[in-house]
């Protein structure tokens, strides 16, 4: 093995005990016999790069596993175009059990891009769609297929998330809540209303969304009161305190807002006392 390029692997047994079970047979009389090839197969193999060989050996192994069919020529081409490499796990468990070729396989991940087929296949996976299917796992138009499988893994996440977040987002529009004079505060209900809140504005809040929902954070909206609709300002309040405040482009807000936030947060330390006096005359006597 360590003529034919395998010296990792001699030196991995050596050192740690790892057998490469499976892919190794220790106990053969011949190198192919060893790797689990045939004479010819084993003499391609030492036609390629050192580096390549114990990589095509395993892909090999793991492709006839599912599929004798499997050919030393196709593992060399996945190898050598560095997609078993990347691609180990979705070529495994969905791609081998195919009858595709290797050439076909590599051509359709590159493509529409490496990562892209990948993100693909994981929102695919997500969403249960048919991965026994060849025309399901190397779509004709990898990029619409992507987009439409990732927008529609995140509507589910979304959906999912303000389902569970529900509860919260009442509890905390019952607490937080309030209109005085010309403006109002409200608390963020769903996380498109918070997307859309941040392309109105063009600012980031966007990426509060989830944590908003998790209540991780409080994403709430100032708005004039004749005019509830319209974004004006965003406000992060976390743990008893504004922690930002923007209007448009990130600007800090006109002095008239300000003041109406401190008359917010005099109200929010006016309604938290006032609880605690009620905890306070509803408790037992000592």
């Amino acid at each position: 093995l360590v003529k034919c390029g395998l010296e990792s692997v001699v030196d991995e047994l050596v050192r740690f005990g790892r057998k490469h079970k499976g892919i190794i047979d220790w106990n053969a009389k011949t190198p192919w016999a060893a790797l689990h090839l045939t004479k010819p197969e084993y003499k391609i193999l030492l036609d390629i790069e050192d580096k390549h060989r114990y990589q095509t050996v395993e892909c090999l192994h793991y492709w006839r596993k599912v599929n004798r069919k499997a050919r030393i020529e196709g593992a060399i081409t996945l190898v050598t175009n560095e997609m078993w490499n990347f691609h180990k796990v979705h070529l495994e468990k969905y791609v081998f059990p195919l009858d595709i070729t290797a050439e076909k396989i590599a051509k359709s991940i590159r493509r529409g891009g490496s990562q892209f087929w990948t993100d693909y296949i994981d929102a695919a996976e997500k969403l249960g769609y048919d991965l026994k299917n060849p025309v399901v796992v190397f779509p004709k138009d990898l990029k619409r297929a992507h987009d439409l499988a990732i927008s529609q893994v995140k509507y589910e996440t979304n959906q999912k998330l303000e389902a569970e977040g529900r509860a919260s987002v009442e509890r905390r529009k019952k607490r937080y809540n309030f209109v005085s004079g010309d403006y109002l505060i409200r608390v963020a209900e769903t996380m498109q209303e918070i997307i859309a809140e941040g392309k109105v504005l063009l600012h980031c809040v966007g990426g509060y969304a989830e944590r908003h929902m998790k209540e991780q954070t409080t994403i709430l909206f100032v708005r004039r009161a004749d005019d509830p609709d319209i974004p004006l300002c965003t406000v992060e309040y976390r743990n008893g305190a504004i922690i930002q405040a923007y209007c448009r482009k990130n600007t800090d807000p006109p002095q008239e807002i300000k003041d109406f936030l401190e008359l917010w947060k005099d109200y929010l330390y006016k309604k938290q006392k006032k609880e605690e006096a009620g905890a306070d005359t509803l408790a037992p006597a000592a």
